[in-house]
């Protein structure tokens, strides 16, 4: 078996010579936890530079890795450091350059615009932000606010990265960015099932003689993303599990409209005031009917009105995958499943299936290490869909089993 590892770098379009990079490599992508704000990759590196004349690299040039030919980071040089060691009389001092970079997503903090916008749905405004960065980017809106409307937007000189966040922050989701570059707008809620992000040059159809309309084209596909799974011999012992009383909420209450002062409404969790307490919230938002806000609120509810687990730190060992699983553990980012087995007991479950919001990997002279920090697939409203329940016996089911609480069909049994 051959251990992954760099295959090439690219600083500015041009190739480096492997041998002059130090296996001191470090990478990350996404987050460490759901609760984190959205992060841009990052990459260290050390480059062998002795000899040079001058720096050969300046800041902002570009930057590329890859593992296995896989994009594993693309971004640019944000910081440089030179040190030199004194060698053998007569040779010129070993020097050594320290490179940092990141990810597009850093980019979005850049481009200031005058945020005027008429009233519209999610998925219009996200483009229309994205679309004038001239990045490369995926927007990946929750299609039941891409139906619907966010308020019209007043003239502010505002940046792309806050009107994002905001945008985030009334209707749930993040920010990342790709290996390959591509920044990515996600609501939590496609995390939980396929989309039909459908555009009209993808349709081919002749339009003239179908009777379908264009809602269905923007629709929940019938099985959720399928999970990658990781074999029990290639996770190093063992992942930490950790839950925090800070993450619960049982009482939300989402502001929307235009009027002033704005329309509110309330949605509360009994049964979990009356286990921990009242944990309120409220949520301002831009958001123009009454139904989003109840959607936003009752979807805050099902992820966070109870206790919920993560599983941090899950550190896989890659020498010790095999094709096709390693390809597909180098094709995970933030968003997608891993289902974790083989876990040990006492723990909350012995196999868990989690949404990866970030990882880290290191290239070192001991091997090639990626560590992944996974969520409960509940924050993303990631529950298990009907039709994959099987063959389930539903008068077995325990009586307390709530749907939100479903997410693999082994939760439907005693």
């Amino acid at each position: 078996m051959t251990a992954p590892t760099i295959t090439s770098v690219t600083i500015n379009g041009v190739d480096l010579d492997l041998d002059d990079v130090i296996l001191d490599v470090i990478i990350t992508h996404g987050r460490g936890a759901i609760t984190d704000a959205a992060s841009p990759s990052t990459l260290d590196m050390r480059i062998f530079a002795t000899g040079q004349i001058t720096v050969p690299y300046t800041l902002g040039q570009s930057v590329n890795v890859k593992a296995s030919a896989t994009n594993r980071f693309t971004g640019a040089i944000t910081d440089m450091a030179i040190s030199h060691a004194t060698t053998i009389d007569g040779n010129p001092p070993m020097t050594i350059i320290d490179v940092t970079a990141v990810g597009k997503l850093a980019n979005l903090s850049r481009f200031f615009y005058d945020t005027t916008r008429p009233a519209e749905d999610l998925q219009a405004r996200v483009d229309a932000i994205l679309t004038a960065t001239g990045l490369t980017y995926a927007a990946q809106a929750d299609p039941n606010y891409a139906l619907l409307e966010v308020l019209a937007a007043d003239a502010v000189l505002e940046d792309a990265r806050t009107q994002l966040d905001t945008l985030n922050d009334w209707t749930g989701g993040t920010l990342y960015d790709k290996p390959d570059g591509t920044v990515v707008f996600e609501s939590y809620t496609r995390r939980g099932y396929n989309y039909a992000t459908a555009a009209w040059e993808d349709m081919p159809l002749d339009w003239d003689n179908t009777t379908l309309d264009w809602v269905s084209q923007y629709a929940p596909g019938d099985a959720a993303p399928t999970a990658v799974t990781l074999p029990v011999t290639a996770v190093i012992w063992e992942p930490r599990w950790q839950a925090t009383a800070s993450t619960i909420v049982n009482d939300v209450t989402v502001s929307y409209g235009s009027a002033d002062p704005q329309s509110e409404y309330q949605d509360t969790d009994a049964v979990s005031i009356a286990a921990f307490g009242s944990r309120a919230i409220k949520i301002t938002t831009g958001l123009a009917d009454v139904g989003d806000a109840a959607n936003r609120a009752s979807l805050v509810l099902t992820a966070q009105a109870t206790e919920r687990w993560t599983l941090g730190g899950v550190e896989i060992l890659m020498e010790t995958l095999t094709a096709p699983t390693l390809a597909l553990v180098l094709g995970l980012t933030s968003g997608d499943r891993v289902i974790v087995t083989g876990l040990p007991t006492p723990g909350p479950i012995a196999q868990f299936l989690g949404v990866l919001e970030g990882w880290t990997e290191t290239y070192t002279i001991d091997g090639y290490r990626l560590t992944l920090a996974l969520s409960d697939p509940r924050y993303s409203y990631a529950m298990l869909q009907w039709n994959e329940a099987g063959t389930a016996d539903w008068q077995n089911v325990p009586i307390a089993t709530t749907w939100s609480d479903v997410i693999l069909q082994s939760n439907l049994v005693p």
